[in-house]
């Protein structure tokens, strides 16, 4: 009489097993640990778009809202900040574009800049980033203008941002430029001291006072949150005697992973200040306050 033996694994085989289910179980640890990093990275791209999308929108609908005359005038200034490195533009004008106000526009002094800030992220390490900001104070239609007579350079006689309304508009930006074209269809720029730059108040390249540019084209460059900190934080380090390797190492990461946002704005109110300036009319742009 035969007895039938109890079938088992050995041991090899339970070993084997095992390491083929722990091969298993990191694959798929590795799988979503890249999901995972795909929806952040996903969220960041969305954030960055939907952040530099709305800050080009304000800007487009300020530029066409541009008031410009005698007594108004707007300056745009290429390179103002990190002259050295990006070089970031800057913008200040009236504008009519915001809300109605009781039946009226609104006017708006807005400065338009980008600012260096320091900030610290979830494991604590401190990183540099240039932000677009936009800051504004309400004027009335009477109130005279900062480009008043005897301050033509008004933005270098009045610190007014301080008492602007201020907010960042894009994060993380690594280029900010205003292209500027006049009623010539040349560069509406004009050099000055060696530096090229728009003053309504002084005239641009053809010369002709109290008229905005003919067109403004705004070129923006945006970098990504994971790379705004690795890079940023290279800036950080520079600034604190990191040396200039670190720097450039940190513009490289930065500008490595970002978009470019492109923008082209008319002001309403040129076309009527050019065909009054060369045909010796008076430089009044009237604005009627019920419309």
């Amino acid at each position: 009489m035969h007895t039938k033996r109890n079938q088992g694994f050995t041991l090899i085989e339970v070993m084997s097993a095992m390491a083929i289910l722990a091969l298993l179980v990191a694959m798929l640890a590795q799988m979503f640990s890249v999901a995972a990093d795909s929806v952040k990275r996903g969220e960041g791209e969305l954030s960055r778009n939907s952040a530099a999308q709305l800050g080009m929108e304000t800007l487009l609908q300020s530029v066409e809202g541009m008031v410009v005359n005698d007594r108004i005038g707007c300056y745009f200034n290429p390179d103002a900040g990190d002259a050295s490195g990006f070089g970031l533009d800057e913008a200040w004008f009236v504008t009519t574009s915001t809300v109605m106000n009781n039946g009226k526009k609104s006017y708006e002094l807005v400065h338009f800049f980008v600012e260096e800030n320091t900030h610290t992220n979830t494991t604590g390490m401190a990183y540099l980033s240039y932000d677009l900001m936009y800051a504004a104070r309400a004027i009335t239609t009477d109130e005279r203008s900062p480009s008043a007579e005897g301050h033509e350079e008004w933005w270098t006689v009045h610190n007014i941002t301080n008492a602007m309304t201020k907010e960042v508009l894009i994060p993380n930006v690594v280029r900010f430029d205003f292209y500027l074209v006049g009623w010539d269809a040349e560069n509406a720029m004009n050099e000055k001291y060696g530096h090229y730059s728009f003053a309504s108040t002084e005239g641009g390249n053809d010369g002709i006072k109290g008229i905005p540019p003919a067109m403004i084209d705004i070129y923006i460059q945006v970098a990504g949150d994971e790379s705004a900190v690795e890079g940023g934080s290279l800036l950080y380090a520079a600034k604190n005697g990191g040396g200039s390797s670190a720097a450039t190492r940190g513009r490289e990461i930065l500008v490595r992973d970002s978009v470019v946002y492109f923008g082209r704005a008319l002001p309403v109110c040129g076309p009527a200040r050019y065909l009054e300036a060369i045909a010796g009319k008076p430089h009044h742009y009237h604005v009627d306050e019920k419309n």
